[in-house]
């Protein structure tokens, strides 16, 4: 019986004991604080990505035409520059062509010239018969018109008067007939002369017509075979490193015949998945680091997002493309980390991200108020480098408690 009292006893005393401690409030000492303010905040997006030789400083240098190789000029690992001499392929057969054009050319410009001449001399010389004719014509008519008038006299004469020999007056009667009969003919010359030259002119419009086409088709010609000899000269459009050969010289061409990259034209390739690509813009601003130089930032700009998608362990991500940066270290195929800076909340109330806490599914923060520790729910935004935008339930001044000590 002594013993089940002692033993309720003690009982009662650890009963109160606990209850007690349970009913005791802890007592919170702030360690650290922070007085919320308002500050520019970025909202950002990090992403992995590669550095990569921007696509038009990545050639390969085909052959367009089938022809023997007959002279490689560089060596796999040379530097070329833009326009730079890489290989020649045999252009016998063109030259020959040329060669032939150019023959047809003055052949035809020589013949042209000499029937233009011969044309012209003809022209000349019925120029000259048809002013000749045309002259006579003007000195038969006025012999005609004062014949003509010389028989109106004598026939008044002879006829009524009878003052002047029959004769007399049919010699000039006989010579206005002959006159009018030279007349004539001498019209149906000029009209017979004209009709030559019209025909002579239309023949040499038409000499000069043909000539100018036959002319204009062998210059196009001619002009073809020159622009296609230059694709016998295999030339780099770009400055960079030869990275690929296959030509061989007195072999035929396995394109492609070069490859050329500019290993200081890159780019900076962001994998974007398909939730987030809608948040990105041209111009925005992004950072980024590669693993070789951890304490080196970079600094460009999105230029692009490629339209073609592709597909990753189910998931679909966009290529964005960054340019604008130094490229000093950089290398082809380096990892890049990248924070993309999507837009900057201009002075907006923040306060250390290590200052909200969760609980029951609610953000809360402890405010120190006149000495005071006051727990308080908040709704916060944009969460960028350590920091939180708080949308409610804080004031810019309010001092919020960091942590505790002890914790």
């Amino acid at each position: 019986m002594k013993k089940v009292l002692v033993l309720i006893f003690m009982l009662l005393i650890g009963a109160g004991t606990y209850f007690k401690l349970k009913n005791k409030k802890k007592i919170l000492i702030p360690k650290k604080i922070y007085t919320a303010k308002y500050m520019d905040l970025n909202e950002t997006l990090d992403e992995t990505g590669i550095i990569k030789v921007e696509d038009k400083y990545f050639i390969s240098i085909t052959s367009p035409i089938d022809e023997k190789i007959l002279k490689v000029f560089v060596k796999k690992g040379d530097y070329v520059k833009k326009g730079e001499l890489l290989a020649t392929l045999d252009s016998y057969y063109i030259k020959k062509d040329i060669r032939s054009l150019k023959n047809k050319l003055e052949k035809l410009t020589l013949e042209y010239k000499k029937n233009l001449k011969d044309l012209n001399l003809k022209l000349l010389n019925l120029n000259y018969q048809i002013n000749f004719t045309k002259i006579n014509l003007e000195n038969k008519e006025k012999d005609f018109k004062y014949y003509t008038w010389l028989l109106s006299k004598y026939s008044y004469l002879y006829e009524n008067k009878k003052i002047i020999p029959e004769e007399k007056y049919k010699n000039v009667k006989v010579t206005v007939d002959k006159l009018k009969n030279e007349m004539d003919s001498l019209k149906k010359k000029i009209e017979k002369l004209e009709k030559e030259k019209e025909y002579l002119l239309n023949k040499i419009r038409l000499t000069k017509e043909i000539y100018k086409k036959e002319r204009i088709n062998t210059l196009i010609k001619l002009q073809k075979k020159k622009v296609k000899l230059k694709e016998y000269k295999i030339i780099s459009p770009i400055d960079g490193q030869i990275v690929a050969l296959n030509a061989k010289e007195n072999s035929y061409p396995q394109n492609p015949l070069f490859e050329v990259v500019n290993p200081k034209k890159l780019v900076n390739y962001i994998y974007v998945d398909e939730i987030d690509i809608g948040k990105i813009r041209k111009g925005q601003k992004v950072i980024f680091k590669v693993d070789a130089y951890p304490q080196r930032k970079y600094i460009g700009v999105v230029k692009e997002v490629l339209l073609k998608p592709f597909l990753q362990n189910n998931v679909v991500f966009y290529l964005v493309k960054v340019s604008g940066f130094n490229q000093t270290g950089l290398l082809p195929e380096m990892t890049t980390h990248n924070e993309i800076i999507l837009r900057t909340l201009k002075q907006v109330l923040v306060i250390p991200s290590q200052a909200v806490k969760w609980e029951h599914g609610k953000e809360i923060v402890y405010v120190l108020k006149d000495k005071k520790i006051e727990k308080r729910v908040i709704k916060t935004g944009v969460e960028n480098n350590g920091y939180v935008q708080v949308l409610k339930g804080l004031k810019p001044g309010e001092k919020v408690v960091l942590s505790f000590e002890g914790d």
